[in-house]
């Protein structure tokens, strides 16, 4: 029945012709089917993929995305270099696999691949510790503002550079000492 002043169908009426109230027994069968949304679409024919979407979010059926914290953010920055899939599912359980790994690529996080030997032992003695307190060797020169010098392990043959050691063993909690052999 138009409601328009002008005995014409207002763009309200067409709307609610083409998408009447959800009705209980659609809302039951979301709730028992959800997320099979094949199923969803088949079953409720007269419904568009996005309606019935947008409904699965107004009855509370569908995951809510969750902001991460700061402490979630710490802790996968600690468990993903070389965390398990299924380390990652029990330390994350209210998160997907996809979830999480789309948060490690948005910090920037890598997985761990063992470290080269420089043969400078004191080189491989800051990256070992930069490892063991969970910075990427990337980020080990950020702290000590060393350009590359980590990351590219001290490329073989180059001369350690004394500011970026002192810099990073500082950085990392360390101090810097000098024994002297009695002659």
């Amino acid at each position: 029945m138009p409601t328009a002043s002008n005995g014409r169908y207002s763009r309200r009426d067409h709307f609610f012709a083409r998408n009447p109230d959800w009705t209980e027994r659609e809302d039951n069968f979301i709730r028992e089917n959800y997320p099979d949304y094949e199923k969803l679409t088949k079953k409720l024919s007269g419904r568009s993929y996005n309606a019935i979407r947008n409904r699965c979010r107004v009855i509370g059926v569908s995951r809510r995305l969750e902001s991460w914290t700061a402490a979630e953010k710490l802790r996968l920055r600690k468990l993903w270099p070389k965390g398990s899939k299924r380390d990652l599912g029990n330390a994350f359980p209210n998160r997907t696999h996809s979830a999480i790994r789309s948060m490690a690529q948005a910090m920037k996080l890598t997985k761990r691949l063992d470290l080269f030997r420089t043969n400078v032992p004191l080189v491989d003695d800051i990256r070992q510790r930069a490892r063991s307190l969970g910075y990427t060797m990337s980020e080990l020169d950020t702290l000590a503002r060393s350009g590359r010098f980590f990351a590219a392990g001290c490329i073989k043959g180059s001369v350690p550079r004394p500011q970026y050691i002192e810099a990073a063993v500082r950085r990392l909690g360390g101090r810097l000492t000098v024994v002297w052999k009695e002659s």
